[in-house]
């Protein structure tokens, strides 16, 4: 029997994220250049400001420098992490799996890659829905903003 290639779109949406973006791609990009899947990483960048998409193309020369399949795509205007996600899996519509991944590093690449590899291997007959806990462990920083909407 004959099993073909599945392809996997993985979106990680940014929005001026080009320190977090760095320290977590660099580790996914590592991470991914080992994996057994054929995965088409995504960094999709919600409109930000031209300093960042500066840095973005600079990162992204250097993720595929270890990992060749790893694309940059800009929308604007911004449509928030959702509608940069859903815009970078519109112009994939040849995967098979969809998934997307928070720039921060709150999800490590080896979890990612353990789940992307059970869905695979489930044949698509299962999801993966992640929800982050409060963990102490775990150092999440956010905008003002954000923090104050969280609590």
């Amino acid at each position: 029997m004959v099993t073909s290639i599945k392809r996997i779109v993985l979106v990680s949406p940014v929005w001026n994220d080009s320190d977090r973006l760095e320290v977590f791609g660099l580790q996914l990009a590592e991470s991914l250049s080992v994996a057994n899947h054929s995965i088409w990483w995504i960094i999709a960048d919600d409109g930000s400001d031209e300093s960042e998409r500066v840095s973005y193309v600079n990162l992204l020369l250097r993720f595929q420098a270890i990992y060749s399949d790893v694309e940059l795509m800009h929308f604007s205007p911004r449509s928030r992490k959702g509608g940069a996600v859903y815009q970078a899996w519109d112009r994939c519509p040849q995967a098979d799996y969809y998934a997307f991944v928070d720039a921060d590093g709150a999800v490590s690449p080896e979890l990612i890659l353990s789940l992307l590899r059970r869905v695979v291997d489930a044949d698509g007959a299962c999801g993966v829905v992640g929800v982050r806990a409060r963990d102490q462990r775990l150092t999440v920083r956010r905008r003002i903003l954000r923090s104050l909407a969280d609590d």
